[in-house]
């Protein structure tokens, strides 16, 4: 028996492989992460502390706890990102000293659930203490 063409069978797994493999491209360049890379924000904070976390077996995520100038505290993460341009995470953590107030740029968002997420800091500066300037 010559056979020339692809069975019906055959023709709809690779399309459904085709289909599975363009969800999965498609979700992880546009559809996950867009939103939460478009809403930015800078304000004053002052390190509270500077940590690491343990994110899988060979991986770990810098952390900062920031306290607004209201006295909320607030987590953001300190790491490389390609998908948001960020490559100077180690020098921007580096940085950070408790009790020193910093004029922090971030990006993103907190989000709860099973992937938290915590705005990414994408440039910090060293500032005068904001209550100090005030008392003068």
């Amino acid at each position: 028996m010559d056979r020339r063409a692809f069975t019906l069978i055959e023709l709809l797994v690779i399309v459904a492989i085709i289909a599975i493999l363009a969800a999965i491209i498609c979700g992880g360049v546009g559809g996950c992460n867009s939103g939460y890379y478009k809403q930015s924000q800078t304000g004053v904070y002052q390190c509270v502390k500077t940590y690491t976390v343990a994110a899988g077996k060979n991986k770990s995520t810098k952390r900062v706890d920031l306290r607004a100038t209201n006295g909320s505290i607030e987590t953001m993460c300190v790491d490389d990102d390609a998908w948001a341009g960020q490559y100077n995470s180690a020098t921007i953590y580096a940085q950070f000293e408790q009790g020193k107030w910093y004029s922090v740029s971030s990006i993103g968002f907190r989000r709860e659930g099973v992937f938290a997420l915590f705005p990414l800091v994408t440039n910090a500066s060293q500032v005068p203490d904001p209550k100090a300037e005030q008392e003068r």
